[in-house]
């Protein structure tokens, strides 16, 4: 039997191929389908690649910088709800 832990590591990994073909797969497509009429150069089509791979990379960074600001300023000790809480005296 599979485990969980497998069919979930296998679908993040199919979604990431999946994400990658439909972002940069079409350009590879356009560089090899030249036509008479239509002319790629092949260096414009490269920076093109290059471009879309950084904006890529600034939103994934982005979305991580977001997420470690988050929980630094969640989980700070001055925070009120971290604070250990005491046992009131019953009196």
């Amino acid at each position: 039997m599979v485990s969980r832990l497998a069919i979930s590591w296998a679908m993040i990994g199919c979604l990431s191929v999946i994400g990658y073909l439909s972002i940069f797969g079409s350009n590879f497509i356009d560089v090899f389908a030249q036509e008479a009429e239509q002319l790629i150069i092949r260096r414009v089509a490269v920076w093109d690649l290059f471009y879309q791979g950084m904006v890529a990379a600034f939103v994934v960074g982005a979305l991580v910088q977001g997420t470690l600001v988050y929980i630094y300023w969640r989980f700070r000790e001055s925070n009120p709800k971290n604070r250990v809480r005491t046992q009131k005296k019953e009196a």
